[in-house]
């Protein structure tokens, strides 16, 4: 039986693939049908959208009728008068023994077509007679789809789309079998519309043939490849993505068990809470039943009892409410795979509840079914930009749930279409976010609807009618079509009572896309928001306001609160105490901040005013999250697969931040494992929307990729919430990370810092007090009198010190440019004093990323949170470069993660700093020789400067790091004392470059200090914006010193004159010096790996998991 069922599962995937693949030559065929009844002028962009669009269409009506038969919801067996005349069984049939007979098909003639239209039209309306329900969907809908109606495809292209979908050849038997569509998932229908989805008919500017490119097939031109056999003529439409191949480079179609963990894992407990509920009403629900039966029986044969039964119905149904009461949301559905699974997930959870008696009066459909159908008019909402998603979100949900003589299910209230993104909310409504006005004409105030709530008043009032609509909807079952035309309707009710709100909702969004609304014309609408119908009619023929909804309509905005009031509003018209969803789940569009600013340019910008996420080089997806937790009710779950660059990226800190002040339940790393076709490494993170505790439980697991379809679990371990919130913002990765591979290598070919040189702690505890005593302000020291810098973490950077840029934190007090007497030290703590003017590696002590700088002159002396490095028989600097990189950064956090503190941070003392792994350097290489090749490995960073090509620079470190066949250095040919001297070199240049970076940044400051504040700039609020003023603009620092009363607001042209010109010479001076000292920086990491004998892969995990350090 085990191997009978894995052969039919593996069959049904072959045949799932197949399918896919053929569904890609159906809708290319069906295209050409189309286009043969146009001529080549005709044929403009706008018209093949539009046939690829119908066509699409076409094919799912097709494959809808298809599953539909196979699985009797269309009556093959049980009418023959369908079967023999109108079935496409039947139909197929047919053309088999049309083309078996040699027939030509006709290139002229449509009955085909006419026949497929006939059975569109039979599957739309309805027919009793031959005992098909109606599909009271937009697929079949003639209106809906007016290019089907007025054009055809002939016979010759009809049959061959219609065969490839009907038969399949048999490898066995050696010729075509029928497909057998009951062993297909309708779930599959997703993944075929994914895998069209970024395809686009296009018309063929020369004889065209396929060409195979890194697993993809490509169109070239056919005088390029003679050999070739030609597969498009010129003038022939053909199908290809936006890279030019025939085949999908990629779909991002969820594999079912992301779509089962989702699902489960944010359902689940909704379901127990349900459960609990259920069991707790289920003793008063019993006692009623059992009083109203009493009641029955007592009016037995004396009066009608058809209220009595209404009655115990009624009671019954209390015990589905707190099932059929939830919500759940997928706010980019796509083809409706999460929804199909939540509702079976729902469905079943009530058909298994112990407290839940049976339905009664069931007969042609099982108890899972009348329940899928209860759900998924009650519970399923979804959301998506495209019309044809939400129709096969229909298709798929009607599929899982269609019953036997009984219609669809009504869909048409909880599947919509909109951009989830951008709408309105109704608290903002009462005015238009950018005021316009008549040239000249002031605002007035009493008539502003800012000041009366005017749209608030208008909506309060209409919200029971809404809600009484959508209530009928949901808890109505729909057992015969009067129930679906009565829902209709309520429906068609609904849409006239919200269209006025919805029109004021989409002129406010629409000022955010360039539509310039006046006050006084949002105003009057408002005013007249329950005004008669011809007055209103009048007031919407404005053109500012055609334009602004037309605009509107464009992008499709949506709101969530008038599409949806029954999530937000209570059946009496108040809002809920916890609106929202119970759920939203699913899989947001990864579009990436660059695709994003060239293509949706708009849609950014308005993000980045709406949503708290959208700050920084953000991509689509963090939006998604911040969507998912703004529409979840207080209490209830938000899960979605997203890039792991929700743990790792740099702009991922805003949307971390509202992720930790809920509660996140787990994160599971999908990262290793296949997922979708394309390259991306995604996660599944469950959180419930409830502000969560510090010793609160996170799980978190990492999936590995096994033989049996399904990944397997790698590893799950546990924690408390507060060590995920400990790390700073931005930098979630290391929860997940499984590094043992790049610490082992490490290890391998270092040695431990203490091998090569002293490290030792700065100071005592006692020795940190007596300092404090010496410490004195550099303008307070006396005439004359030699001293030593001071620094403490704090003021200690990369490759330089920050004494002179901000205050010195030390023993609870602050100080400003600091200083210790020479003679003092020397005679209160000789052997500090020692320290301090000798040559040193000055490390912060507490840090989140290793910080060091380089003392070549003895003239700092270090506090007690610091690590002094001295008396090595290594370079200082090139030990300084290794501290300072990215690999050691991560190496760190790996070997001493277990010394977070709160924000993330390590406290590094001398015996960790001991154990840091440094590379093994062998000094062999002949003196002239090694001062040559560095000289060379010089000449190639200046190369690298003005190409911003490392590739030479790499490749030359790599011929001094000659590896032999095991990896291990080849110990004879080997160079890395060349390696050692160039990343020197690199680290003193480093120092240098940013010396003069503080310099010139020091220089406009005390400019600044100087002819504009009259003072110091630590006494001006908002300090930390002027120092780093050439990280901002000119209007930003001009805004700073308006603020803080220094200049005159407005300021006069003259000052600002001043200031401006001083501004652009100190940044216009940075800003090349900054783009060398990042240039360096990236070099100094990537000769780093070299020398640490990483791989490509092992690169890419330190650079895609640790983002380096602030600006310069």
């Amino acid at each position: 039986m085990d191997r009978v069922l894995e052969d039919s599962n593996q069959y049904a995937v072959e045949l799932e693939a197949d399918i896919k693949e053929r569904a890609y030559d159906v809708v290319e065929i069906l295209c050409r049908g189309f286009a043969a009844g146009f001529s080549h002028d005709q044929l403009t962009e706008q018209a093949l959208k539009t046939i690829y669009d119908n066509s699409l269409t076409l094919l799912y009506r097709l494959l809808f009728v298809f599953y539909a038969e196979a699985r009797e919801l269309l009556p093959m067996t049980t009418n023959q008068s369908y079967r023999e005349k109108y079935s496409i069984h039947k139909l197929t049939q047919e053309i088999d023994e049309t083309l078996a007979k040699g027939y030509q098909l006709s290139s002229k003639s449509t009955i085909y077509y006419q026949r497929i239209s006939n059975l569109s039209k039979l599957i739309n309306e309805g027919d009793t007679g031959q005992g098909v329900p109606e599909y009271n969907g937009g697929l079949f809908d003639p209106e809906e789809h007016p290019f089907l109606e007025e054009y055809a495809i002939t016979d010759a292209f009809l049959v061959e789309a219609i065969r490839q979908l009907a038969r399949i050849p048999d490898r066995k038997l050696g010729r075509e079998v029928a497909v057998d569509y009951n062993t297909l998932s309708e779930r599959h229908l997703g993944s075929i519309y994914e895998g069209l989805l970024e395809f686009k008919p296009r018309i063929a500017p020369s004889d065209l043939v396929t060409t195979k490119d890194k697993g993809s097939i490509k169109y070239a031109p056919a005088d390029k490849y003679p050999d070739k056999k030609t597969a498009y003529k010129k003038g022939e439409l053909y199908l290809a993505n936006d890279k030019g191949e025939r085949k999908a480079s990629g779909s991002y179609y969820t594999p079912e068990y992301i779509v089962k963990y989702i699902v489960e894992n944010t359902l689940d407990p909704l379901v127990k809470e349900a459960q609990e509920k259920v069991k707790a009403l289920k003793p008063e629900v019993d006692k009623t039943i059992a009083n109203w039966e009493k009641l029955k029986e007592q009016k037995q044969g004396l009066e009608p009892t058809d209220k009595y039964d209404r009655k115990i119905a009624e009671e019954r149904e209390r015990l589905l409410e707190p099932y059929l009461s939830l919500k759940v949301l997928d706010p980019a559905m796509g083809s409706g795979h999460f929804l199909a699974r939540a509702t079976d997930f729902l469905a079943e959870a009530i058909a298994t509840d112990p407290s839940i008696e049976s339905p009664t009066g069931l007969t042609e459909e099982s108890e899972l079914t009348y329940y899928r159908r209860r759900v998924v008019e009650s519970c399923i909402y979804g959301v998506d930009l495209n019309p044809l998603a939400v129709e096969l979100t229909k298709l798929t949900l009607w599929l899982e749930t269609m019953a036997k003589s009984k219609p669809l299910s009504f869909l048409n209230h909880n599947l919509r279409v909109g951009n989830s993104l951008i709408g309105a909310k109704v608290a903002d409504l009462d005015e238009i976010p950018k005021v316009k006005r008549k040239k000249g004409k002031p605002i007035d105030l009493s008539r502003a609807p800012v000041q009366l709530g005017l749209f608030q008043e208008a909506f309060n009032k209409k919200l029971y009618d809404l809600l009484q609509n959508r209530a009928l909807i949901a808890q109505l079952p729909t057992e015969t079509l009067e129930d679906v035309h009565n829902k209709q309707k309520w429906e068609r009710d609904f849409e006239h009572n919200m269209q006025r709100f919805r029109t004021l909702a989409d002129l406010w969004v629409s000022t955010y896309f360039g539509s310039s609304v006046r006050w006084d014309e949002y105003n009057t609408l408002v005013e007249n928001l329950q005004s008669p119908d011809p007055k209103w009619a009048k007031l919407m023929q404005k053109e500012s306001v055609q334009r602004a909804m037309a605009m509107s309509e464009e992008r499709r905005s949506f709101h969530w609160e008038l599409e949806f009031p029954e999530v937000f509003y209570d059946e009496k018209g108040n809002r809920k105490p916890t609106p929202g969803f119970d759920a939203v789940i699913g899989n947001p569009p990864y579009v990436d901040s660059e695709e994003m600013a060239r293509s949706h340019a708009e849609l950014r910008q308005y993000c980045s005013t709406q949503w708290k996420a959208a700050s920084g080089n953000w991509d689509l997806f963090v939006v998604f999250v911040e969507l998912g937790l703004t529409l979840s009710r207080s209490g209830g779950y938000s899960s979605l697969i997203v890039p792991n660059k929700l743990l790792g990226a740099e702009y991922s800190a805003g949307i971390q931040s509202l992720l930790k002040s809920n509660q996140p339940v787990s994160f599971r790393d999908f990262s290793s494992v296949k997922v979708f076709d394309t390259d991306v490494y995604p996660i599944v993170y469950v959180v419930q929307v409830r502000k969560g505790t510090p010793n609160d439980i996170l799980s978190l697991s990492k999936m590995a990729t096994s033989g049996l379809g399904s990944p397997t679990l790698a590893f799950e371990k546990r924690i408390k919430l507060k060590v995920l919130t400990s790390l700073p913002e931005g930098y979630w990765w290391p929860i997940f990370s499984d590094n043992i591979g790049i610490i082992s290598k490490a290890v391998e070919v270092s040695k431990p810092l203490a091998d090569y040189a002293n490290v030792i702690g700065a100071a005592t505890v006692s020795e940190s007090y007596k300092i404090a005593e010496l410490l004195t302000p550099l303008g307070k020291a006396s005439s004359g009198d030699e001293y030593l810098v001071f620094v403490n973490t704090g003021t200690i950077d990369r490759y330089e010190s920050l004494w002179a840029v901000d205050p010195t934190q030390y023993i609870k007090g602050t100080y400003r440019k600091p200083v210790v007497s020479r003679k003092a030290l020397s005679q209160e703590m000789p052997t500090r004093y020692e320290q301090a003017r000798a040559p040193k590696l000055i490390l912060a002590g507490m840090v989140k990323s290793l910080e060091g700088l380089y003392d070549a002159d003895g003239m700092i002396l270090a506090g007690k949170s610091t690590v002094v490095v001295m008396n090595t028989s290594l370079s200082l600097l090139y030990l300084l470069s290794l501290v300072n990189s990215k690999l050691m950064t991560l190496l760190c956090k790996e070997i001493f993660g277990s010394l977070a503190l709160s924000g993330g941070f390590l406290a590094l003392g001398p015996p960790q700093v001991q154990k840091l792994p440094v590379p093994v350097v062998n000094f062999t290489t002949p003196e002239n020789e090694r001062r040559q090749l560095l000289e060379k490995g010089k000449k190639l960073y200046q190369e690298y400067l003005i190409s911003n090509d490392w590739s030479k620079a790499l490749a030359f470190v790599g011929e001094c790091l000659l590896q032999k066949v095991d990896g291990t250095l080849d110990v004879e040919q080997e160079k890395s004392d060349i390696v050692h001297d160039l990343l020197a070199f690199l680290a003193e240049e480093m120092t240098l470059l940013n010396k003069e970076n503080q310099s010139r940044i020091k220089a406009f400051l005390s400019w600044l200090e100087k002819e504009i504040l009259k003072g110091s700039v630590e006494d001006q609020k908002n300090k930390t914006r002027i120092k780093g003023f050439h990280n901002n603009t000119f209007e930003d620092l001009l805004e700073v010193l308006k603020k803080n009363k220094v200049v005159p607001d407005p300021c006069p042209s003259n000052i600002r004159d001043s200031i401006a010109v001083e501004f652009s010479a100190a940044v216009n001076a940075l800003t090349p010096l900054k783009a060398r000292i990042k240039a360096t920086d990236n070099l100094i990491d990537q000769i780093v790996y070299k020398l640490y004998g990483l791989t490509d892969a092992e690169i890419a995990i330190v650079e895609g998991q640790y983002t380096k350090h602030k600006p310069v």
